[in-house]
This record gives structure tokens, sequence and C-alpha cells, in this order.
């Protein structure tokens, strides 16, 4: 889909991006919302690549550049064009303002013209979009709601293949459930995610993530019961068939899970020694 967009509802264009970050090699989906003023949301990485697949986008609908960039959140492969955009257009960037605290932030929050706020109605030229504060993979996430066309842009809440990395610095497995859990009553037909293929199942969809945050916490527990009890004896545990290179963010993904299960009082830390060792209560 490199160089061209699809059309995936009346004034709803979804182009791809691609890129390595944050552990998904297969780059980024960015979408345009309308066709005469259209609202960009995410941006996928900066580069040479990224601004021709834009430029293209822009092509297409008629248009030199977007007046209005809805982030996602502020990870590098979401804004990193942004500071182009900016420049060569004018282009405001619209985000929440708990994406101050994301430690992982490739622009400063600082630096937004606009505020996102969870259940404002943002006009896209046309096209109406609800946004949905849903917190965890970084600390002011949104998800964006269309619901004339049923369609949610998720970004990296839900992906289309694999799953969303969650843990620590900025990011919070209690809030990132409790999110899957708001964007499951939602009236949506399908998910538009900032990764992967578009999801035609969104319930099954969270289940299955819901399942998946479930299992890991089991094998956590499983870990520290059979004297596994440091997070890289845990990663060399659960990730075995993984290559070494995702391991580093499955050290941080099993640390937001002991954080979970410390912050429900159901596993205890002990960081007297040179490693963190984790023992179940009761």
């Amino acid at each position: 889909m490199s160089g061209a967009s699809i059309l995936v509802a009346p004034g709803v264009r979804m182009a791809h991006v691609p890129g390595f970050a944050f552990g998904f090699p297969q780059g980024n989906n960015v979408y345009l919302l309308g066709d005469r003023d259209p609202v960009l949301v995410d941006t996928g990485m900066p580069g040479e690549v990224g601004e021709k697949v834009l430029s293209d986008l822009f092509a297409e609908v008629g248009i030199a550049g977007p007046r209005r960039l809805l982030a996602t959140h502020l990870h590098r492969d979401h804004v990193g064009a942004w500071p182009w955009l900016h420049e060569r257009f004018g282009t405001e960037l619209w985000v929440h303002p708990l994406e101050s605290e994301n430690a992982f932030a490739s622009v400063d929050a600082s630096e937004a013209d606009a505020a996102l706020a969870d259940g404002q109605v943002i006009d896209c030229d046309g096209v109406e979009v609800r946004v949905v504060f849903t917190p965890g993979h970084s600390p002011g996430h949104v998800v964006l709601e269309l619901p004339s066309s049923r369609l949610l842009l998720t970004g990296d809440l839900i992906v289309g293949s694999g799953t969303s990395w969650v843990g620590p610095p900025g990011g919070s497995l209690v809030d990132y459930l409790a999110s899957l859990r708001r964007v499951r009553t939602l009236d949506v037909a399908r998910i538009l995610p900032a990764h992967g293929p578009i999801v035609d199942d969104p319930v099954a969809k969270v289940d299955e993530y819901l399942e998946h945050r479930a299992l890991r916490e089991e094998q956590v527990l499983g870990c520290i019961h059979d004297g596994q009890d440091t997070v890289p004896a845990m990663v060399a545990v659960i990730y075995a068939a993984y290559p070494d290179g995702v391991h580093g963010i499955a050290a941080l993904t099993m640390q937001g899970h002991l954080d979970k299960l410390i912050a429900e009082g159901r596993v205890a830390v002990d960081a007297s020694g040179d490693e963190n060792r984790y023992r179940v209560i009761g």
C-alpha cells in the first residue's frame, strides 16, 4: 500500500508510511479525514520516504498540506514528520496535554497548538470525530471515533497484527486495560490501527488483547513461583522463542505487569540487591 492511499469510507483515506519504531517493523498507517480541507491523523516516521508518501497523499486530494495534525500520541513514529509539516505548511499540532509526561515523546507537548480532550468533538472537514482518552501505552494517548462511519482510529492502543508495547516509563498496564475495556463498549464496526491491517471485528480483537494480557500475567506469576523472580529471568523464560532484539522491550513489558501486580497487592518487591526480586503475597 506504500505510495498510494485507499478510501476506507467517505472522507477517510489511509496511507502507509514505511519505517521501524517501537517494535513495529511494518511501518505506520496514517489517515486523512475530509477532502477539501482535510485533517491528518499521525505522520509516520520522519525522513524522505515518509515525506514522499505524505506528499503523494496530499496530492491525491489536491492540497499542498494539512492545516491540522491530530496526534494519537507523541512517539516518533506518530509525530516524527510534524516538524517538516509545520515548517513547510504551518500544520498545527493537536495532542492531549498529558503527553507532556510521555518519556519517549519526540516532540515537546508544549509545542502543541491545541489540546485534545476526552469527549471533544472535532469537525474534520465534514467528518465528525470524537476524542476518546485511552491512556496506557502513553500517558496522553487518545483514539478517535468516527460515529457516522462507525470507525475507530486506535493509534497504538490496538494494532492490526501482534500487540502493543505497554510498560514503564510512562506506560501503565492498569490504565491500558481500562482503556481496552472502555473502547470495547463503543459502537464501532471496524478498527483503523496505526500499524497493521484493518480490524473487522473490534470486540473479538479487544477480547484477544485482554486474554493475552491475562496470559502474560499468569506467566509472570508462574515464573515467580518457579524461582525466576527477576525481570531478566522472566524474559528468558517467557520470551525464549523470540529474537534477542525484542528482549529490551519485553523487559519493560514484564515490569509493567509487575507494577500492576504490586499496585493490586498481589506481589511484593525486594530491592535490596543488584536486581529487584519479586514474591507472590499470600
